[in-house]
């Protein structure tokens, strides 16, 4: 099985695909784009924003690890990805 199919899977069993489905549409990338192992910008960011959103989830607030561990990644990149979304996003970034 595909590592991107077990990201989407695991979601999906969590009823979050509709918080995949909005950032893919904010970012103009597809879910296998967030999903996958692509770098670019764009896809960086929606992955970022995805991570952030998943960290910060109202009722399945998941832990860097866990989040790391689903999209087969260290936990310190989802740390440093998560805070990067938080630079971006704040208004009084420099």
């Amino acid at each position: 099985m595909r590592a991107d199919m077990s990201v989407l899977q695991a979601l999906i069993d969590r009823d979050l695909t509709e918080l995949l489905d909005d950032v893919c549409r904010r970012h103009h990338v597809t879910r296998d784009d967030v999903c996958g192992r692509g770098r670019t910008r764009a896809v960086s960011a929606a992955r970022q924003e995805l991570w952030w959103r998943l960290r910060n989830h109202p009722t399945t607030a998941f832990s860097y690890l866990e989040i790391g561990r689903l999209f087969d990644r260290n936990h310190t990149t989802v740390l440093f990805g998560v805070r990067a979304w938080e630079a971006r996003a704040s208004p009084n970034a420099a």
